[in-house]
């Protein structure tokens, strides 16, 4: 009787995990959600801190990633690409250098039409080795199913988790937005 108990609350506790092994989320579908486009998405995402805060290039946190490893920091760039479905990740450029950022715990998103926006993104960088399944998965968050398909190996990079983001208008990213609104994104 206890061994029946012990697996039946082992299944409890297992099936939870196996519903989430989709990348750690669910992408949901609530179009009225706070990812979901709108004409202006400047503002503050996430929760401030009033911790010390150390600047840094792209290209330093690339070349020392490990010199910061477990400090809070600051880095700024253009949001080129975020997750279509849902806003959970963005990837930002700052002169050659681009790096994916995703949001602590899950707890907040980008607009989905946030591209073009300058991002102030706050939080804490590490070395990662991100999986083909990842990979591919974020391929099919921005749309390109033939990008998936051709995703082979792993890839060494920085994961930079975001507390908090500041989003503020670049010129061209007004106009890009208002259009971007009006029509939601679908996953292919």
């Amino acid at each position: 009787m206890f061994r029946r108990m012990g697996m039946m609350v082992l299944a409890m506790v297992v099936a939870p995990g196996l519903v989430l092994a989709h990348g750690g989320h669910d992408h949901g579908t609530n179009k009225k959600a706070p990812w979901a486009p709108r004409a202006d998405a400047t503002g503050t995402y996430g929760t401030k801190s009033k911790a010390s805060v150390t600047p840094v290039t792209l290209k330093k946190l690339f070349k020392a990633t490990d010199k910061y490893k477990g400090k809070l920091i600051r880095v700024e760039g253009v949001i080129k690409t975020v997750c279509k479905v849902k806003g959970c990740w963005m990837m930002i450029k700052q002169g050659k250098r681009k790096m994916r950022v995703r949001f602590k715990g899950y707890k907040f998103f980008m607009p989905t039409n946030s591209e073009g926006y300058k991002a102030v993104a706050y939080g804490y960088a590490r070395k990662a080795i991100i999986p083909v399944r990842v990979l591919r998965h974020y391929a099919m968050d921005r749309g390109d199913v033939e990008g998936a398909k051709k995703i082979t190996k792993p890839k060494v990079t920085v994961a930079f988790t975001a507390s908090w983001v500041e989003l503020s208008k670049v010129k061209k990213a007004a106009k890009k937005a208002a259009k971007k609104a009006a029509k939601p994104a679908t996953r292919k």
